[in-house]
């Protein structure tokens, strides 16, 4: 169990490097802890009897999976920068097996939605943690790089406009901090069993997502929010969902996450005004940071302009032949094209999922990436992250993140119907009461 909830929790920390920045990589908890994993969940089922069975909608995924690999293999021999191609295509090939060997080795836990929320609270915890670590970094309290020299973790946070802090927790990017938040509440949303400590827990996501700055995730978190309201809706017209006993179920989980998030901001707001009155050298600063923060998701910003830039870059990228429309520039092979955007970066990419499948991998590649994201919309209970982390890709480029794939699995790697629960059933009075059976996202 700590393996897992440590995996859980380091997701995508990947401003870790247990290498020290002395290896060939990265060398993330995520590419550790994920064999590590498997084998102790191996180990367990061997213990308790219980045989890995692989269900009908994970074969599905393989096979559409293969199909999109094959499209990135073929692009590969493409590039003009054939190792670093190549070596994209394994990274790809990690966080796949990685991802996928994990959640099928756990379908079978006992209340796997409450130890999948554990999770999400330790990944909570620990963004929150090191966000504040972020902001002691600038106050000049704590160093950037520790240990300094040869730094395993680095804590130095990015500044939006040289002023804004953007905390990321242990995340590199505050936009991929943003998806990972999404997914924590997620789990945390359908996973814990206890309402007070649950709105807590969201309302301390939400603080942290806002703290992002991240316009990709505030995109992803309404497609969220719209297809978790329209399956609530679903539910409420059914006839026996018009009950009142059912009223109050559903009206509850509102009357306890709303309030505590508004909490949160009311405190955070008033102790931001605090501080003003008290310190009116403050004010100046305050308002220089409030008209940058203005800026920031506005389309006349400059990132957003070069967002548009970029994209528009990618196109003309994937059309300017027929080979670059089949086959693609070569998986992973971006950075070559966009050395005067991002002069001497060998992670340029055209900041979008779909664009920069097109331009990497041709049509086809594109055709096998959008028909595996529109078979991952179809289970109802996993829709709303799935959708997520599809309008998430549309300004951001995440094919070589575990949280997408995650999100992605949650729709194609169910829960064990035939798991046991830790948790008794609940009375029933009347003779022919159905069995109690786990929910199917098939």
């Amino acid at each position: 169990m700590p393996l897992l909830l440590a995996w859980m929790a380091l997701l995508g920390a990947d401003r870790v490097d247990l290498f020290g920045t002395q290896g060939p990589f990265t060398l993330t908890p995520f590419l550790v802890l994920s064999p590590l994993v498997v084998a102790s969940e191996w180990w367990r089922r061997r213990r308790v009897g219980s045989e890995l069975q692989v269900p009908l909608v994970t074969r599905r995924l393989l096979l559409l999976v293969t199909v999109l690999l094959a499209c990135a293999t073929a692009s590969v021999f493409a590039s003009r920068d054939l190792p670093r191609s190549a070596a994209r295509l394994v990274q790809l090939l990690l966080l796949l097996s990685g991802s996928t060997g994990v959640l099928l080795s756990v379908r079978d836990r006992p209340d796997l939605p409450a130890v999948l929320a554990r999770g999400a609270r330790w990944g909570i915890g620990v963004s929150a943690v090191v966000s504040l670590l972020q902001l002691l970094v600038l106050a000049g309290v704590v160093p950037g790089e520790l240990p300094e020299g040869t730094p395993v973790v680095r804590l130095t946070p990015f500044l939006y406009a040289g002023i804004v802090p953007r905390l990321s927790g242990l995340v590199l990017d505050a936009n991929r901090t943003g998806l990972l938040l999404l997914l924590y509440g997620w789990l945390e949303a359908k996973g814990d069993p206890m309402p007070t400590r649950r709105a807590r827990w969201l309302a301390l996501a939400a603080l942290l997502l806002l703290f992002t700055l991240s316009r990709s995730a505030l995109l992803a978190l309404g497609g969220m929010a719209l297809v978790t309201a329209v399956a609530r809706w679903r539910a409420f017209a059914r006839p026996d969902a018009r009950t009142p006993h059912a009223r109050r179920g559903g009206a509850g989980a509102h009357a306890r996450v709303v309030p505590a998030v508004v909490a949160s901001v009311a405190l955070l707001v008033g102790a931001g005004a605090a501080a003003l009155l008290g310190r009116p050298d403050w004010r100046d600063e305050a308002a220089d940071v409030a008209g940058t923060l203005q800026q920031r998701f506005t389309v006349r910003e400059g990132s957003a302009r070069d967002h548009l830039r970029l994209l528009n870059r990618g196109v003309d990228v994937g059309t300017r032949s027929v080979p670059a429309a089949l086959t693609g520039i070569g998986y992973g092979s971006a950075h070559m094209e966009l050395q005067d955007f991002f002069p001497g970066d060998r992670y340029g990419n055209f900041h979008s999922l779909y664009v920069g499948a097109f331009a990497e991998m041709g049509v086809a590649g594109m055709l096998a990436l959008l028909t595996l994201l529109a078979a991952s919309l179809r289970p109802a209970a996993t829709r709303a992250p799935v959708a997520a982390a599809l309008l998430f890709g549309v300004f951001y480029s995440t094919l070589a993140e575990p949280t997408f794939w995650v999100l992605l699995l949650l729709a194609w790697v169910p829960p064990d119907a035939d798991a046991p629960s830790s948790t008794p059933p609940k009375a029933s009075t009347t003779d022919t009461a159905a069995p109690r059976m786990a929910p199917s996202t098939s």
